[in-house]
């Protein structure tokens, strides 16, 4: 996580000393730095005669795709601040490391940077001059001047962190701007890039393109962001820097008014735009519908062009398309999209119940709930009724982007060339199989009214850590449970017949892995996966763990996440009303057992470790790894 004050970097100096190169320099200005600098118009010599990079921008079709950095329009204000953590945690993970900013306000600046430890992967930035960016939604006059003038200084530093930040090596082929309601596909963002190339390579504009008919030439504008091509995010920067926003004549936002501005500079024949609109691309005014069994995107200018459609009307339709829709089909599109519009997601969650956080858990005077202990076969006294029915897991598919990245093997051995070829596909097979489908993977049981959920580990040790997972209704009988890997049909181990706790919290997470009684496997493995676990769910949430060695570890290390957790001993049932999210990682190469299992938690487990103060005194040893 990186937190910078981004007005008040010494790069802004040497910007602006750039800037005067051809051009006076400008009088006092309330514009920010850079904005400042007033320079007479004329034309800029294309960037391509002395970028090596440009030379080497592929169209689609080469095998690459482009690389991408991500920025987010963001704020520390609530409800804002929320909607940040939550792209975070559904949009970043599959993102490389440094490649998603969050250009924040200097709102609520702490809560922020507590924010960001939990993400090491994302940057944070701290944009001065812009605490008032959503003020026009106030309707008041001068908010709205304050909140766009802040919207073009955050826009004007997304082009200075794009072109200075040294802590990256190399800058992104494509730089993306994006509002803080559009989550995405970051793989998919990528394959959408790439396919654009062609069409609008090398000054490339991408994403949900409206067009203004009564323009000559057509005024386009992007709507809830863009992507913009390394060489024209270059020139861009380089206007910015040499132009005040009265030069450019940008009066408005950093939609429509940045678009403006860049139309009125390329009139000047000062800049060349190529707009590319995506259909991977699903803002707020656009809809999807299947149509001859093809995913078809209509927006609202797509409607105004066709029918005469005004904005009002096109509201009255999203809202009946959005009542009417099926979340299923919606889901497939969500994930096939590259930037949608976030709200989608609780459209496309429409059937699936809302996970109810009601209250604190209540604790008892050793920091555990309250536990009570029942008898299985008073709950359901008719077990000939009883039915579950497996769900399987969804689990990433491979991708060998991984082999790309530091989980890469490297062979160190004087005969290299004899066994490297063996090596080498041996191993990458591992490390494919071991990191590369992301993540762990997180099933969720909802909370259902008239339903319960239970879980239960069944074995105390060995790689086959058996377990299992299950909710059902008690007016019917009827239920599911947990089906693959190492997880079974409670019915296979008399789940009826064994000890039954009964816990109460909101909401419960649960793991268990190979070798939970090896001090060493619980230090390599499960204490990654616990930080994810822990990482995934609210501090409400309380864990439910197997006991052993990680008792001692947590305890160490963490006595607050240790006080979450409900310690289970093998062959116990724990019953609960709240949902429960339950965190496996399964490997393909044992499909019952796991016997090598997947990591993909490991910038949880720094993230967690950095965020955590202790204290070790000079007498004290203390192995953190063996």
């Amino acid at each position: 996580m990186m937190r910078s004050a981004l007005s008040s970097w010494p790069l802004l100096l040497a910007a602006a000393a750039l800037a005067t190169i051809g051009g006076p320099v400008a009088a006092s200005s309330p514009e920010p730095p850079l904005a400042g600098i007033r320079g007479a118009r004329r034309s800029l010599r294309s960037s391509a005669d002395d970028d090596p990079r440009v030379l080497a921008e592929a169209p689609a079709g080469s095998g690459n795709l482009p690389t991408v950095q991500v920025y987010v329009k963001a704020s520390g204000n609530s409800p804002w601040l929320e909607r940040s953590a939550r792209l975070m945690r559904e949009c970043t993970s599959t993102a490389p490391e440094g490649r998603v900013t969050f250009m924040f306000d200097n709102n609520n600046a702490e809560n922020v940077d507590r924010l960001g430890l939990e993400f090491p992967n994302v940057e944070i930035n701290h944009v001065d001059g812009t605490d008032n960016q959503g003020g026009y939604k106030t309707g008041d006059g001068q908010s709205t001047a304050e909140a766009t003038k802040a919207q073009r200084i955050k826009t004007r530093m997304v082009f200075m962190d794009y072109r200075f930040n040294k802590l990256r090596k190399n800058p992104a082929d494509f730089a993306c701007y994006l509002d803080d309601d559009m989550a995405f596909n970051y793989q998919n963002l990528q394959a959408d890039l790439a396919s654009k190339m062609k069409e609008c390579h090398p000054n490339c504009i991408v994403g949900e393109i409206f067009g203004n008919a009564e323009g000559h030439p057509w005024h386009y504008w992007t709507v809830g962001g863009w992507c913009m091509s390394h060489k024209l995010v270059r020139e861009i920067g380089e206007l910015l820097a040499k132009n005040s926003d009265e030069t450019l004549n940008w009066k408005g936002s950093d939609d429509g008014g940045f678009n403006a501005a860049l139309r009125y500079k390329a009139e000047a024949g000062e800049l060349t735009l190529s707009y590319a609109s995506s259909d991977r691309w699903f803002s707020e005014l656009s809809i999807a519908t299947l149509e001859d069994d093809k995913i078809t995107k209509r927006t609202f200018f797509s409607e105004r062009m066709e029918k005469g459609t005004n904005i009002g009307e096109f509201a009255q339709l999203r809202d009946k398309w959005s009542k009417e829709i099926d979340p299923g089909f919606l889901r497939e599109v969500i994930e096939r999209a590259a930037v949608y519009y976030v709200e989608l997601v609780d459209i496309a969650l429409r059937d699936v119940p809302a996970l109810q956080m009601q209250g604190e858990p209540q604790l008892a005077s050793d920091g555990l709930a309250d536990v009570s202990t029942s008898d299985g076969e008073a709950i359901f006294p008719n077990r000939a009724e009883l039915s579950l029915t497996p769900i399987r897991f969804q689990e990433n598919e491979e991708n060998p982007v991984v082999l790309q990245t530091l989980f890469r093997p490297t062979l160190h051995d004087k005969n290299i060339i004899e066994f490297e070829s063996d090596y080498r596909s041996r191993y990458e097979k591992w490390v494919l199989e071991m990191h590369g489908s992301g993540e762990p993977t997180l099933a969720t049981f909802h909370e259902k009214e008239g339903s319960d959920s239970y879980y239960a580990i069944w074995t105390k040790q060995g790689p086959s850590n058996l377990a299992s997972a299950w909710q059902v209704d008690g007016s019917t009988s009827q239920g599911d449970f947990l089906h693959g890997y190492s997880y079974e049909n409670p019915d296979e181990h008399d789940w009826l017949s064994a000890p039954l706790v009964e816990v109460d919290a909101p909401c419960f997470g649960a793991f268990t892995g190979w070798q939970p009684q090896s001090y060493g496997h619980v230090l390599d493995y499960h204490l990654s996966q616990v930080a994810f676990l822990a990482g995934r769910l609210s501090r409400e949430c309380r864990l439910l763990l197997l006991e052993g060695p990680l008792q001692d570890i947590l305890l160490a290390v963490d006595e607050e996440l240790y006080n979450r957790v409900l310690w289970l001993s093998p062959g116990t049932v724990a019953k609960m009303k709240g949902s429960l999210a339950v965190a496996f990682h399964p490997s393909s190469l044992n499909d019952r057992t796991a016997v090598v299992p997947k990591w993909g938690a490991n910038a949880y487990l720094q993230s967690w470790l950095n965020a955590i103060d202790y204290f070790v005194s000079d007498d004290e040893k203390v192995v953190v790894y063996h």
